[in-house]
């Protein structure tokens, strides 16, 4: 599966020079739904794969069945490429053309999935599962939005 992104296709250079720094911290959105919310947070930083990305998306399907009330969403997109030689090529003569997977960088505290209108035992059971698709270590949080506008973590 190949991602286009707007913003990388007009580029002169598609390719990313040099490593993705590990710093800095995210902090939970003041956006959160209103309900019901179930969140998979990291807590470590990461490269996150698109393959990794549906493979968390489907069991999450999987767990909470077709139910049209219950929503889980996507907080992330893999828009990073990274390129890689093939297999049993020498070393030296460049970095390698081929695009060989599109990753998402991940800091610690950002919220990478999220389930409204669940209960909080199935959605804990459903993120659960989905964590271990994942090469990131998570933690699962239960938000509740009080009636004074602040949030019940």
């Amino acid at each position: 599966m190949v991602f286009s992104f707007s913003g990388l296709i007009n580029r002169k250079f598609k390719k990313i020079n040099g490593k993705v720094r590990f710093v800095g911290v995210r902090n939970l959105p003041k956006n959160l739904y209103y309900g019901k919310t179930s969140v998979l947070v990291s807590c470590g930083y990461g490269l996150i794969s698109a393959s990794e990305i549906e493979a968390v998306r489907r069991s999450i399907r999987k767990n909470i069945g077709k139910s049209k009330r219950v929503k889980p969403l996507t907080r992330i997109y893999p828009y990073i490429p990274l390129t890689g030689k093939p297999s049993e090529v020498r070393m030296g003569r460049g970095k390698g053309s081929k695009i060989r997977k599109w990753v998402y960088f991940c800091k610690p505290g950002k919220i990478l999935f999220e389930l409204k209108n669940l209960s909080s035992k199935r959605a804990s059971i459903a993120l659960n599962k989905a964590s271990e698709k994942l090469a990131v270590v998570t933690k699962i949080l239960n938000v509740f939005k009080l009636k004074s506008n602040k949030y019940d973590i």
